[in-house]
């Protein structure tokens, strides 16, 4: 799945910038190039560069119950922190995916993270198909720790919901192929 944010159909993130690039975020902030960013012309690739007939995306992996990738949130952000490593898995109602970050360490300490102490927990995001609207809807529901900021208080890594983003599909040529695609029909 690709992913951007736009206000007033104007990208606000990815920066619209190649790899090593910066430029200045409407917030102020200065943002580089998302580590997760490719370049869709509707030619049916992911590029690495830019061409000026496209447009960066963000590429989410929707691979589950294998290997994981590193994840930096679609946000104007300072992506040289690192991103988390994430890990999908299919729920046992084999309709909801569970993108969970995998922590080893504190973000902000360093200091290893004892995995028991977490063993409960989930932060990352489920993300589950809405069967029963016609045409179907897609929710994202994010979850983070309580409070991992030691300036704001005391450390409690108790799994919060975060957000939660319903989305409708619109039938427009796909960023990547160029291919308009008809909305989820659901099947008898």
């Amino acid at each position: 799945m690709y992913a951007q944010i736009r206000v007033r159909r104007n990208v606000i993130a990815p920066a619209q910038v190649g790899p090593g690039e910066f430029t200045e975020h409407p917030s102020g902030e200065t943002v580089g190039f998302h580590p997760n960013a490719v370049y869709l012309n509707g030619t049916g690739q992911e590029l690495d560069e830019a061409d000026g007939t496209g447009a960066w995306w963000v590429k989410h992996s929707w691979v589950l119950d294998g290997e994981g990738y590193y994840n930096w949130e679609l946000t104007a952000t300072d992506y040289t922190l690192g991103g988390n490593y994430t890990e999908g898995t299919m729920l046992d109602d084999d309709l909801t995916m569970k993108m969970s970050l995998v922590f080893t360490e504190d973000v902000f300490t360093g200091i290893p993270v004892d995995p028991e102490e977490i063993a409960s927990e989930h932060y990352g995001n489920l993300r589950i198909p809405i069967l029963d609207a016609d045409p179907v809807l897609y929710e994202v529901i994010g979850f983070e720790p309580a409070n991992y900021d030691p300036e704001a208080g005391p450390i409690d890594l108790t799994s919060t919901e975060t957000f939660s983003l319903i989305m409708a599909c619109r039938e427009e040529p796909s960023a990547f192929d160029g291919l308009a695609r008809s909305w989820p029909q659901l099947m008898d």
